[in-house]
């Protein structure tokens, strides 16, 4: 078992609508920036799924990091993209529209 690092930023929804899009290399990106792999309690915890619904200020994913410098790199990173894309359900792909 490992500890979550003790720096954490919450990404939240800016607008209310339909996750239609999660950019995994982008939130790769952000995690590695957080310490990850090599930090065992760095990286992102998602909380939302593609095709939910959310709301303003719904959490969308947890950044964690152990040291201040990579939590910095992140979070300049999110502040650049945070790799989910919010739409309307009629652009939510038809493979996950049944979910």
């Amino acid at each position: 078992r490992f500890e979550l690092g003790p720096l954490t930023h919450e990404v939240r929804a800016d607008r209310a609508g339909v996750v239609i899009g999660i950019d995994n290399f982008q939130v790769a990106r952000i995690a590695r920036r957080a310490g990850a792999p090599m930090d065992k309690g760095a990286g992102v915890d998602l909380h939302v799924k593609l095709g939910a619904s959310v709301e303003v200020g719904d959490l969308l994913y947890r950044v964690h990091a152990d040291f201040p410098a990579d939590y910095g790199f992140a979070i300049s990173l999110v502040a650049e993209d945070c790799g989910y894309r919010i739409g309307t359900a009629d652009e939510v792909p038809q493979v996950f529209a049944e979910f």
